[in-house]
């Protein structure tokens, strides 16, 4: 028992003498806790897809020819030079799957029934049009 009491005390003393080593260093520098975890913490990858032409749906810019994505969200469409500069020295991946493709945005119907949808899908359209 006795020994673990010292080696206890002899635990504490070092953790308080590397917190003291620590705490001098970022005052000599002059940088926080939050500085030495940015540094540490790693950019997350960026996926940059390529196609023959990207239909943006903006007025602005109708098209496209690379569209750059991280975590499954868009960052950004332009050329790919364009995003290359944009992104800077992140992690970058160059996905050329699409590159004789053409991408278009995905549309989600809010309101669809899928009962409904399959029920009339497999069912056979009597109507005076084509």
């Amino acid at each position: 028992m006795v020994t673990q009491r010292k080696n206890n005390r002899f635990i504490k003393v070092i953790v308080l003498a590397v917190a003291s080593i620590i705490s001098i260093n970022f005052s000599a520098t002059g940088q926080t806790l939050q500085d030495i975890g940015g540094s540490i913490q790693s950019k997350p990858q960026i996926t940059i897809y390529t196609a023959k032409e990207i239909i943006t749906m903006n007025l602005a810019r109708p098209k496209a020819e690379a569209v750059a994505v991280v975590n499954g969200k868009i960052l950004a469409v332009g050329t790919l030079e364009e995003l290359q500069k944009l992104i800077g020295d992140q992690p970058t991946w160059i996905d050329k799957t699409f590159n004789d493709k053409v991408i278009v945005p995905g549309f989600i119907a809010q309101h669809d029934h899928p009962v409904l949808a399959a029920l009339t899908m497999a069912s056979e359209v009597l109507s005076i049009e084509d």
